[in-house]
């Protein structure tokens, strides 16, 4: 990947060459090319990127615009891509309730004071619930050995737990994402005694979004921010986008690995 990098960085900052789309390219008609000397290196700030439009998802497209993302097919001849085991919302894919709930309803959340899993979430403070669920995220890793990211992360709705010792946590922390931290940092311990290389992914996202006053991610913790509340009229320095703009500042403070998923995809 780094040579093919080098050799697209050379064609479009020396030669003139232009990839518009999937289709549309520009490639410069020349007798002669003659450069300058040229010693020029880049170490990439970012570890992983990825769009969601339909050219990204061109394979060779998506190598020219040094897309490495999940959902970017770029074969292996051009620097293949990552995986991350799960992508999003895990929580029911790791501990389905179809499995679970019947026999341990106290794994799930407590809203209005009745235990549910529709449209909820884990009950984070139960310890049997991490023990099983940390199981199996362990024997997904073990069938996936080369995964270099797995998602320990909330379900795609609100509904979180809201049981006297999840509230109690929720309370010290200033933040609902203080109970998710300190579960998922209990996770990505016992996974990194096994697969120290892999980064435990989990979302600040909607009740989540604000960062916990205490407690801090593992350093296997890969935090993913997500801006969907934001106006994407308007820059993130903007004072509409403040809230996110803190966001993102107190999550920068105590993470060492942290990701944005900046929502300029329109869904519809």
């Amino acid at each position: 990947r780094g040579a093919l990098y080098a050799v697209y960085e050379f064609l479009e900052s020396v030669v003139g060459c232009r990839w518009w789309t999937a289709a549309e390219e520009h490639v410069p008609s020349l007798e002669r090319l003659t450069t300058a000397p040229l010693d020029r290196s880049h170490t990439p700030p970012i570890r992983y990127r990825e769009l969601w439009y339909r050219d990204a998802f061109d394979g060779l497209f998506a190598a020219r615009l040094r897309l490495n993302g999940h959902h970017q097919p770029v074969p292996d001849t051009h620097g293949g891509h990552y995986s991350i085991l799960g992508f999003v919302h895990t929580f029911y894919t790791l501990l389905p309730p179809a499995r679970y709930f019947d026999d341990h309803p106290e794994w799930y959340s407590e809203i209005e004071g009745q235990r549910t899993h529709a449209h909820a979430q884990l009950c984070l403070t139960n310890e049997a619930m991490r023990e099983e669920l940390t199981r199996n995220a362990l024997e997904w890793l073990r069938g996936t050995p080369d995964a270099g990211y797995i998602s320990i992360s909330q379900n795609d709705w609100h509904g979180r737990c809201e049981c006297a010792a999840c509230r109690a946590l929720e309370d010290v922390e200033g933040s609902p994402s203080g109970p998710l931290i300190h579960f998922v940092n209990k996770v990505a311990e016992a996974i990194e005694a096994e697969f120290p290389e892999v980064l435990v992914e989990t979302l600040a996202y909607q009740y989540t979004r604000q960062a916990p006053e205490r407690v801090r991610p593992r350093d296997n913790v890969l935090i993913r921010l997500c801006s969907i509340e934001c106006s994407f009229a308007e820059p993130h320095t903007a004072d509409v986008n403040a809230a996110f703009r803190a966001d993102i500042e107190a999550w920068s403070a105590i993470s060492s690995q942290l990701f944005v998923w900046d929502y300029v995809a329109n869904f519809s």
